[in-house]
């Protein structure tokens, strides 16, 4: 940020909690674009649960997860207002979005009564819900790299807490965090998908992309969603595609193989010394930018 207010730098990619703050700060905005804009390829945050452990392999307490989150705070407080609460994978603006579907709420009450009905009680006063002697204690691995993260793992670990769960963090590096999920070695994760204006969930959610190094992480089984990723992926006519895809959000919508959190805008500060920066349905053309002469530095 230092070296782009001394113009050392053009132009860079600002956390969200920056953008909020200099968006509104008239100074800043004389010497530097704050441009915001929707794209496809900005990815959207998840939680994934995965189901192959004994706290996620009922889709009730993966439900229960999400009543948990207040992902409206998340957005005004974390984000600073700038995102979007999500309910399934598809672009939001998209067309194989299902635009019916309403998040689910943050109720605890609700998360309380799902749990119990599982049988995830405190069955000794401890504090900690438990079963069959199995204390709720999961390991949440995240990126260490990225700042939001850690920012998301405090907050999930107090909102766990009212609910009788302990949240043990566990932030990674890079390359740590991929092998774990490869290997399929965690019990829930925080990470985050880009898209594309069309998408084909078949690397997601398919059931044969669990294990042997796919990206079904959490372990999604679904007969119906299968037949349903399969028949899209030879159906031409874009609008019977789409009724398949709108589906496929609805049961991924009541399954909640992830909790999906939240997608944002591109975020970009840019030197206004370029010129002709403008932002079209699927963000800027850098072809089109130029600097006049008198202005250009590099040779």
């Amino acid at each position: 940020m230092q070296a782009l207010r001394t113009h050392e730098v053009d132009i860079i990619i600002p956390e969200p909690e920056q953008f909020a703050d200099l968006v509104e700060d008239e100074k800043f905005n004389k010497e530097f674009y704050c441009l915001s804009y929707w794209t496809p390829w900005t990815p959207f945050f998840y939680i994934g649960w995965n189901q192959d452990t004994v706290f996620f392999k009922d889709s009730r307490v993966r439900r229960a997860m999400t009543h948990l989150i207040n992902r409206e705070e998340i957005v005004s407080r974390l984000m600073k207002g700038h995102g979007r609460i999500i309910t399934g994978p598809f672009y939001i603006n998209g067309s194989q979005n299902n635009p019916n579907i309403k998040p689910w709420p943050h109720d605890l009450d609700r998360a309380k009564e799902l749990l119990d009905e599982v049988g995830w009680v405190d069955s000794d006063g401890d504090g900690l819900r438990d079963k069959d002697g199995v204390p709720f204690r999961f390991r949440f691995i995240y990126s260490s790299s990225y700042a939001l993260y850690e920012r998301l793992a405090k907050f999930l670990k107090d909102e766990m807490a009212r609910a009788g769960i302990e949240v043990v963090p566990e932030p990674y590096e890079w390359s740590i965090l991929l092998g774990r999920l490869n290997d399929r070695e965690f019990e829930a994760n925080l990470a985050g998908w880009g898209g594309d204006i069309l998408q084909d969930p078949y690397q997601l959610w398919h059931s044969s992309q669990i294990g042997n190094r796919g990206s079904n992480y959490v372990g999604f089984r679904n007969k119906q969603a299968d037949a349903i990723i399969e028949e899209a992926q030879k159906t031409l006519n874009e609008t019977k595609r789409n009724e398949l895809y709108h589906r496929l959000h609805l049961i991924l919508h009541e399954q909640q193989p992830y909790t999906f959190l939240f997608t944002r805008p591109t975020f970009r500060l840019v030197d206004k010394r370029f010129k002709n920066v403008n932002i079209y349905k699927l963000g800027p053309k850098y072809c089109q930018w130029y600097v006049p002469k008198e202005q250009q530095r590099y040779k």
